[in-house]
């Protein structure tokens, strides 16, 4: 499984295209041989999967992917061979993935030397660049007639370096649910045992989940209070994160309230044509009905009557 593993990473650090889609499935093996085996045992071949991979990658190509995809192999593992439900799994990978893209962001800043006001100043100058660049294409003008102007694309820029720490938590926690969502298919292959998946119409945040939003507002109020753009920056990217989930939740909420197997056609017709039309009405939509179901529990997911979903 060691062996398995680099073969993995070295397609996933080499190999345009095939190594995008064979970077989910590098932490498989060690979620296998936590279940076959031990924890202990699917330890020391991550260990020595890293070794090796230091050999053909480099130490840091090496420590980069131990940090990723180890951690997020042995807790799906762990999960798995504990009986965990599905959902608890399916969290657990989010949150383990999103963990350790954090930490591997933060060790690339300790060991280049960089700070967020470098990178903000790197992206103001490519900024730069790319703006002279577009004038010199003549495009400046087609851009101010779709109302992006100049300082409009810089705050853009601007705005998209300060939510930087939240898209770093995202597609760690996307990548940790791919991995689950590959295990599972994996494991289904092999003829082990999964937990049952819960169903999508079902997927809920927990009550206590609304502490953190308004946790995020007391930032961004206590910001303008204080007069501390760090705190707003923060509450922003809390927002970011809440915003995801509350969209995931609002879509189950549809989904609850459409029997879409038997809907008719026409109404078939009519969601796509919404959806593709009134995208960014329908986004914000499916998000407020993520909030609402939080806070007043309309489907009764969470009323102890209901059934239980783990």
């Amino acid at each position: 499984m060691a062996v398995l593993t680099v073969v993995l990473m070295f397609i996933g650090m080499y190999i345009p295209v095939l190594g995008f889609v064979v970077r989910f499935f590098i932490a498989v093996p060690i979620t296998i041989l936590v279940v076959r085996q031990n924890f202990f045992v699917a330890v020391l071949a991550a260990v020595a999967a890293s070794f090796i991979a230091a050999i053909f990658l480099g130490p840091l190509g090496a420590i980069s992917c131990f940090i990723q995809y180890m951690p997020l192999g042995l807790v799906v593992g762990a999960m798995f061979a504990k009986r965990r439900g599905a959902g608890k799994s399916m969290v657990a990978a989010i949150v383990t993935s999103a963990i350790s893209m954090i930490i591997i962001i933060a060790l690339g800043f300790a060991i280049s030397g960089l700070s967020m006001d470098n990178l903000n100043r790197i992206a103001q100058e490519i900024t730069t660049e790319t703006l002279q660049l577009y004038e010199q294409m003549g495009m400046t003008e087609m851009l101010r007639q779709q109302g992006i102007t100049t300082e409009v694309f810089r705050e853009m820029i601007n705005r998209m370096m300060k939510m930087l720490p939240s898209m770093v938590v995202i597609f760690g926690g996307v990548q940790g649910l791919i991995h689950f969502l590959l295990t599972r298919m994996v494991f289904r292959k092999l003829k082990l045992k999964i937990p049952r998946m819960p169903v999508f119409t079902k997927w809920h945040l927990p009550f206590h989940a609304v502490w953190g939003l308004i946790g995020a507002w007391t930032l961004w109020l206590g910001s303008d209070y204080l007069a501390m753009d760090t705190l707003k920056v923060a509450a922003q990217n809390v927002l970011m994160i809440y915003g995801v989930l509350l969209l995931v939740v609002g879509m189950a909420v549809v989904a609850h309230y459409m029997d879409f197997k038997h809907i008719s056609s026409t109404w078939k017709v009519l969601c796509v044509f919404l959806l593709l039309f009134f995208f960014n009405g329908v986004i914000i939509l499916c998000a407020l009905a993520g909030l609402a179901d939080l806070i007043f529990d309309f489907r009764k997911v969470r009323s102890p009557n209901a059934s239980k979903v783990k």
